[in-house]
């Protein structure tokens, strides 16, 4: 992975990630050139981004129940004991998967939540509290046909309870075409994702094209620097999420249980949730993948390594012809040296004896 994310994480690849969505960004109305811009001058804005609140970004994680980290279980284990007594480890593994897919605009706000629940069903009713409104993550945004309320979050399930490809569409039509009442071909807006095959299916780009909504597509490989949701959101969210289910877990032990249940799974992902997806997060995810503002500085970050990478071998590579006299009188001095005193002192003899 790391050899595959070096070979496309490159400044080329994310100066022409940045080039053609500014592109788009004027073409659709949606930034205007910077008059200030200046090509050589790091982090110089080429556009001003004018509509930030019709600039999407989403990506998803994967929400379990498990409070094991692969290769590293025994870093997330509780210990249950009696004073006095030996204990006992405990630790919950499995019982409940899912997916979450999270996005944000420009503008600092978050979409709705798209959760996804592993076995083909979801509980709901009032014994059955899998997606108990208490549980549910809360967005931000207001609904635009009820703005004293916010967008409410959608749920889906399958077998596996991950993203599969029909399920790209239903969260644009459930999560983000509702954000932009107004959105349409001639009042457009752009998300950006990355390759994955839910979010590129044909279905998918047919329907956004008929609504307006544009779609662009990050460099492969390059979602832990070009990915505010890699970069911030989720960075953020994941050791809370791990830490609640450790306390909950605790939680359930004192209380004769030895397990986290289904609706376990979103009560401990909430407040994670809205915290890695608040507006603080939002705009830092946005400024640290260089487009909002447009300082396009994971470019310039990726062209000084790389210029350093450059330099650091050209110095080995000057070290080593330095050096390359002095190692070929240390092999004379120590290996042709001694054998040519030792024939001279031979002849020197030989001659002596003549």
């Amino acid at each position: 992975l790391e050899i595959t994310r070096a070979k496309w994480a490159t400044a080329r690849n994310a100066l022409t990630h940045y080039e053609q969505l500014a592109d788009l960004l004027v073409e659709l109305g949606l930034a205007v050139r910077n008059d200030a811009f200046k090509e050589d001058e790091e982090r110089s804005e080429p556009i001003k981004i004018t509509k930030p609140g019709r600039l999407f970004s989403m990506d998803e994680t994967r929400l379990t129940n498990d409070t094991t980290q692969c290769s590293k279980a025994k870093v997330c284990r509780s210990v249950l004991a009696a004073d006095g007594d030996c204990g006992e480890v405990v630790v919950n593994k499995g019982g409940g998967d899912g997916t979450g897919v999270g996005g944000t605009s420009a503008d600092g706000l978050d979409l709705p939540g798209f959760f996804i629940f592993a076995g083909n069903i979801i509980h709901a009713g009032e014994g059955d509290r899998d997606v108990a409104a208490e549980n549910v993550p809360v967005c931000r945004r207001p609904d635009p046909n009820e703005p004293s309320k916010p967008m409410p979050a959608r749920f889906w399930a399958n077998e596996k309870g991950g993203m599969n490809n029909d399920l790209g569409i239903r969260y644009i039509k459930g999560c983000v075409v509702p954000c932009l009442p107004d959105l349409s071909p001639e009042q457009p807006a752009v998300l950006i994702m990355d390759g994955h095959g839910s979010h590129f299916t044909l279905k998918l780009l047919e329907y956004c094209r008929s609504v307006g909504l544009h779609i662009v597509l990050r460099p492969p490989h390059t979602t832990h620097v070009l990915q505010g949701e890699d970069v911030c959101h989720f960075g953020v969210f994941k050791p809370l999420y791990q830490q609640k289910k450790l306390l909950l877990m605790g939680e359930r032990l004192f209380q004769g249980k030895s397990r986290l249940t289904a609706g376990d799974l979103l009560l401990c992902a909430k407040e994670a949730w809205e915290r890695a997806f608040d507006l603080e997060h939002t705009l830092k995810a946005w400024a640290k993948i260089g487009i909002s503002p447009f300082t396009r500085c994971v470019y310039w970050d990726l062209k000084a390594a790389e210029e350093k990478r450059i330099a650091r071998l050209q110095s080995r590579r000057t070290s080593i012809r330095r050096s390359s006299p002095l190692r070929a009188w240390s092999r004379f001095s120590s290996q042709v040296l001694p054998q040519m005193v030792q024939m001279l002192a031979f002849l020197a003899s030989f001659s002596h004896c003549s």
